[in-house]
Parts: structure tokens; C-alpha cells; sequence
């Protein structure tokens, strides 16, 4: 899909599409849990071209990264994809973004160029069925070890388990860690897709997420990417 197509779909879909402003503080990075030594499609989102790391990402296309809509409240996104150390990787400017409509805290990033790495696309799954309470999830980001503190150097991963769902959001509980600034639209990842995008986190429980499978076909209207059963 060409740049001026996805901007003529997110200007089809802008009437109904409310660009969600999140809580007060974005979900963070990972405190607790471990170092990971697999991206699992994660990439960094920067503002300001590159000169302050905001959000996390999954890279969906070569083209396309699936995120929170609060992330877009910043200007001159940058993506850093194919490096586990914060800083570092391919970087490529964001020049088109569209917010999910219906009032989901999801959007998806268009890039101006491609990134280089092909084999860190990851699929993400168009299943509307929920997963089940219980059910283990991982989240990998680079945002605050603890409250208040500097990003992570390197990209950490922390696990969750479903603990219910709330109307079209998934409500997670940390086991191993949890998600603080800067994990916000980090993928929720289970059964090798992306299930969710992880929205902001709930003081030091977990936190919340939108399934992806609730918006399949606007992922795949406005991208030309389509999820996986």
C-alpha cells in the first residue's frame, strides 16, 4: 500500500476514529522481569526525530507498526528497529498515522522507508475470541525498571497472565513483572502472535490491553496487512 493510500484510508476512517489520550502517565517499561535476547518484532518509537524514546512497537510489515493511539500525541515520531540496546538500530521517520476508531487505544504507524531486517515482522492474530483467564502473556519494552527512573538500556521481557476482560480490553496481572513508562503499545505476545496491544499499566498489578482481533479488519483497511487465525 502506498504512503498516499494510507493516508486516504486514515482520512476515510478519521470521521469515527477518536484518538485516545490515555491515562495522565503512559504505560511504562518493564520492572521486574529479566533481559530478553529476542525482539519478537518489538521496535522503539522516539519523538522529537529521534531525541526522546516514548513508546514501544510491533512491527507488523516492513511498512507498518501496530501501537497505542495515546503514542501519536507526540511529533516527529521516529522508529529504531533491529537492536535490543535502546538507542540503537535502523532509523526510520513515521510519516503517516492513523488512530483506531470507536475509541480503541490502538493505531498503526506508516514508515517512510523499509526496514531492512524482514525477519522481524511478526503476525498478529485477527481472533475475536478473548483469551482465557489464566492464560500466561509475555510483554517485551524499554521503559522504567522502576518508577520515576531512566529507561531500560536494553530491551526486557516480564510475563502476565489474563486475569479477566472488560468489555473489548483485556485486564492483566503481573507474575514476574510489570509494565511502566514507555511499554505502552508493546505487543502482548502468546501462541508466536501478537494478541493485544498492551495500553497502559495499573499501578504495580499489571495492566491493561485492546485484543487485536477486535480490529483486524481496520489494521488490515488502513495497512493492507492482515492478521493470522
Amino acid at each position: 500500500m502506498s504512503v498516499n493510500h494510507f493516508r486516504r484510508a486514515f482520512l476515510a476512517v478519521l470521521c469515527g476514529a477518536v484518538l485516545v489520550v490515555g491515562p495522565q502517565t503512559p504505560a511504562s517499561a518493564i520492572a521486574g522481569g529479566t533481559t530478553t535476547s529476542s525482539l519478537h518484532g518489538q521496535v522503539q518509537i522516539w519523538n522529537n526525530g529521534g531525541a526522546d524514546f516514548r513508546c514501544t512497537g510491533s512491527l507488523i510489515h516492513v511498512h507498518y507498526v501496530l501501537t497505542a493511539a495515546h503514542c501519536l500525541h507526540s511529533s516527529r515520531l521516529v522508529v529504531k528497529a533491529g537492536d535490543k540496546r535502546l538507542g540503537s538500530g535502523q532509523r526510520i521517520i513515521v510519516d503517516g498515522t492513523a488512530a483506531a476508531p470507536k475509541g480503541y487505544d490502538m493505531a498503526v504507524l506508516h514508515l517512510a522507508s523499509n526496514v531492512t531486517q524482514s525477519n522481524l515482522v511478526v503476525p498478529y492474530s485477527r481472533d475475536t475470541a478473548l483469551l482465557k483467564t489464566g492464560v500466561t502473556v509475555a510483554i517485551r519494552g524499554w521503559g522504567q525498571t522502576e518508577e520515576n527512573g531512566p529507561p531500560a538500556s536494553t530491551l526486557r521481557v516480564c510475563s502476565l497472565q489474563v486475569k479477566r476482560s472488560i468489555g473489548s480490553e483485556l485486564e492483566l496481572e503481573g507474575l514476574d513483572g510489570v509494565p511502566l513508562n514507555g511499554d505502552s503499545g508493546a505487543a502482548v505476545w502468546q501462541n508466536n502472535r501478537v494478541q493485544a496491544v498492551f495500553t497502559h499499566s495499573d499501578d504495580a498489578l499489571g495492566g491493561l490491553s485492546v485484543p487485536t482481533g477486535f480490529l483486524a479488519g481496520w489494521i488490515k483497511s488502513v495497512s493492507g496487512v492482515d492478521g493470522i487465525d
